[in-house]
């Protein structure tokens, strides 16, 4: 019987492991897991790994029914074993892509219920009511839930000030990215956020510094390069916007919004012999994208 037990451990894990690194023969595994399991423990750990294997392939139906399955086998949460906090975030997850928000906030809000110190469930909460209902007072108190029990990850409050640079409400957008910035957290998305709020409340030199900062520390993203051309375009360096743009193609930025970029540029600003080079340099590229 032992034996019997061991096979089944050894199944279950090489399922997980296959899961983790996208292995094209976890399915199988879990299935047999899912097949063989005898307590509650192994049936729920299977049945959530093989839906979150199904998750990963957009297979959402399938994901739905196994996550489903998990979470109706009791057991107390340890080691590989996911809660029931745990489940319902995966389940919300799925009910979103399947166009279902509501049914995936319900879930969101069990998750909560359950363990109130869910940082995904915070954040992912934060997001939905955002993105479906358009509540950014009810986002904001999530994702800053989410912050205050995860201050190490800048992308609570990176969101948190997105949200608020598109809702318009640009000095508190200014604030909070400087939050992120005071604790020495944040990201290059961070840099790029705070430039477009920057550009957007009208100060340019300012937005150009915080470019220039973010090129310092990720040479390698292409989008800081991106906005250390524009934010130069806005200030009148023409000559400096060429080499920034520049360097954003050799990195990999996207082209395609320079053209739109130019286009502005040309229609509501007089435009020096510079920049309409800058603009015919990257014009091919525009049109290829």
């Amino acid at each position: 019987m032992r034996d019997n037990d061991d096979v089944l451990e050894s199944v279950i894990l090489l399922g997980i492991n296959a899961y983790i690194t996208k292995d094209t023969q976890a399915i199988g595994l879990l299935k047999a897991a899912v097949e063989l399991s005898v307590s509650n423990e192994q049936s729920r750990v299977s049945h959530y790994y093989l839906g979150m294997t199904y998750l990963e392939k957009n297979d959402y139906i399938k994901a739905s029914n196994h996550l489903m399955l998990g979470i109706v086998f009791a057991v107390e949460h340890s080691g590989i074993v996911p809660s029931d906090s745990e489940i319902y975030v995966s389940i919300a997850t799925v009910e979103e892509h399947l166009n279902n928000w509501r049914t995936a906030k319900e879930y969101l809000n069990l998750a909560i219920a359950s363990s109130p110190n869910n940082v995904a469930a915070w954040h992912n909460l934060g997001v939905l009511s955002y993105k479906y209902e358009d509540d950014l007072d009810l986002a904001i108190n999530a994702l800053r839930n989410a912050d205050a029990l995860a201050s190490h990850d800048p992308l609570h409050l990176e969101t948190v000030a997105a949200y608020l640079r598109d809702a318009g409400r640009l000095s508190e957008a200014e604030m909070t990215y400087s939050e992120v910035f005071n604790r020495g957290i944040e990201t290059r998305w961070g840099y790029e956020g705070f430039v477009k709020t920057k550009i957007l409340q009208g100060r340019f030199d300012n937005a150009c510094e915080i470019a220039l900062e973010c090129v310092g520390r990720h040479p390698e993203f292409g989008e800081c390069w991106k906005w250390a051309g524009i934010a130069s375009m806005y200030i009148q360096d023409f000559h400096n916007s060429v080499n920034y743009m520049s360097e954003a193609a050799a990195n990999g930025s996207l082209l395609i919004e320079y053209c739109q970029i130019y286009e502005g540029m040309k229609n509501s600003i007089a435009i020096s012999d510079a920049a309409g080079q800058l603009r015919a340099y990257y014009l091919d590229f525009c049109d290829s994208d």
